[in-house]
């Protein structure tokens, strides 16, 4: 984004928000898929409409095209709601951790490391995403 456009800014905001949920949800996919030995298809099925979504998504919106993926806004009020994103998934993430704390040992037992932190991943990307959405709705 050459020149300050609240409009693009916006569009870019809301790309990025889908984005982040495709993202989630493969990820979460992604993490659960050892657990499910009955349903892999099923499994299967949502890992690849996830991540084929999300790559028909960014390329169609023009993500692929800008060199510049991280942005700052230059809208105020656009920053405002992507401060206020960052701040709800850390929230979520230190939830999570809390969750992972207390119920730990029933829980999480028949969990790996690597599928954990797919899952912090996974929340934090759909946290973020769903904080742009409902932030900024009309």
């Amino acid at each position: 984004m050459k020149q300050h456009n609240p409009k693009s800014e916006e569009k870019f905001m809301s790309h990025n928000a889908w984005f982040s949920v495709f993202i989630g949800v493969a990820l979460l996919a992604q993490s659960l898929y050892p657990l499910v030995d009955e349903y892999r298809a099923i499994t299967i099925g949502i890992l690849v409409v996830a991540f084929v979504g999300t790559f028909i998504m960014f390329c169609l919106q023009g993500g692929l095209k800008s060199r510049q993926l991280y942005i700052t806004y230059k809208d105020e009020f656009l920053s405002a709601i992507n401060t206020k994103a960052y701040k709800h998934c850390a929230y979520s993430l230190i939830g999570a951790f809390g969750i992972a704390i207390i119920f730990g040992s029933t829980l999480l037992s028949q969990i790996s490391h690597s599928s954990m932190a797919f899952i912090y991943l996974a929340i934090a990307c759909v946290t973020y995403g769903i904080s742009l959405l409902w932030q900024s709705r009309a």
